[in-house]
């Protein structure tokens, strides 16, 4: 998965049951509804350029790595360059070690804050957009019955039925607010206007309008 992991699905609501025991069978459908999700939501243009960008990030600062004068690592939401060479020195802790600097792919990945008329907001990552939407397809792919051993069908002759319809609800409106917080975050950051005007938009919001997916919430009456 590009944002989730297994780990993901352990806390309510966001609970896939027995995950542990169906891996990897499991985690082939999770990947699959990531994509789909994803390239549903944001278009499929967008998503390719999202996979390279996310691909092209550094790797994740190490404390027992080597670094010499130019490496670049990832710690927090920001990106590290290296001024000298050294080994265990914690980046955001030493300006004449590491110089940082923002990038728009790692903020939209982990978050970042985000300014809106003056109004500090929080981005939390994509995360938060791809740990609901997969629970929120794995729910209703299965049909709302969920065991101990994972999802099964609603049978007549299963002696209790657990209907997780309410569930699916929690769990899918947690997904548009989510979406509705990134798209803010899209709108205020301008950070991929460039892309957009690049493809004959007017800027990312026109893009993602005409390309991708509209959300709202539900109810468990369906109105």
């Amino acid at each position: 998965m590009l944002f989730a992991t297994l780990t993901d699905f352990y806390t309510p609501p966001m609970v896939i049951p027995n995950i542990a025991g169906r891996v990897p069978a499991l985690t082939t459908f999770l990947d699959g509804a990531e994509v789909e999700g994803l390239k549903e939501l944001l278009g499929l243009q967008f998503y390719n350029e999202l996979v390279v960008g996310i691909a092209a990030l550094p790797s994740a600062w190490a404390i027992a790595t080597a670094y010499i004068t130019g490496n670049t690592v990832v710690y927090g939401n920001r990106i590290y360059t290296a001024l000298v060479n050294s080994t265990g020195v914690i980046p955001s802790s030493d300006v004449a070690t590491w110089e940082a600097s923002t990038n728009k792919w790692l903020s939209l990945k982990v978050g970042d804050n985000f300014l809106v008329y003056g109004k500090t907001q929080r981005w939390a990552g994509m995360s938060t957009v791809s740990v609901p939407l997969i629970v929120a397809k794995y729910l209703k792919d299965f049909n709302g019955s969920v065991t101990s051993a994972g999802a099964a069908k609603k049978q007549v002759e299963n002696a209790i039925e657990i209907d997780m319809s309410h569930i699916y609800v929690i769990v899918y409106n947690k997904y548009v607010e989510a979406v509705n917080n990134m798209r803010l975050h899209f709108y205020a950051t301008t950070n991929f206007d460039s892309f957009a005007q690049s493809l004959g938009y007017t800027d990312f919001d026109n893009y993602i309008g005409e390309q991708g997916k509209g959300v709202r919430k539900i109810n468990s009456f369906g109105i």
